[in-house]
């Protein structure tokens, strides 16, 4: 809240004085997707959906059934390549901590 109306005095000041637009363009505080998070992203809405996929018919089998390893393999890896394009995101952090916790996916498959 303070921010802001720093950035709209700022902007006031700006257009009182006729300072050109382009000196206030480090104030922008938007912050806009980066690619790496969209990357980050579509990984993570992978392994979720492989992860639904899971929860789906896991009751219908035990849990060491040869049809839940590739979707637990394939959801791991995908959260795994999220953190690998954006170290810092923390859907696939807890998406894989979950992985671990729940399903008892170990660290490697």
């Amino acid at each position: 809240m303070f921010r802001r109306l720093i950035l709209r005095q700022a902007a006031a000041v700006a257009a009182e004085s006729k300072i050109a637009r382009h000196q206030l363009h480090g104030f922008d505080q938007r912050r806009g997707l980066h690619s790496r998070n969209k990357k980050a992203m579509e990984y993570v809405a992978k392994g979720w959906s492989a992860i639904k996929e899971v929860d789906r018919f896991i009751d219908y089998c035990e849990l060491n059934d040869r049809r839940l390893i590739p979707l637990l393999r394939g959801a791991k890896e995908n959260f795994e390549l999220a953190l690998e394009a954006d170290n810092l995101n923390t859907h696939a952090r807890y998406w894989l901590s979950k992985l671990h916790l729940k399903y008892h996916v170990p660290g490697r498959i």
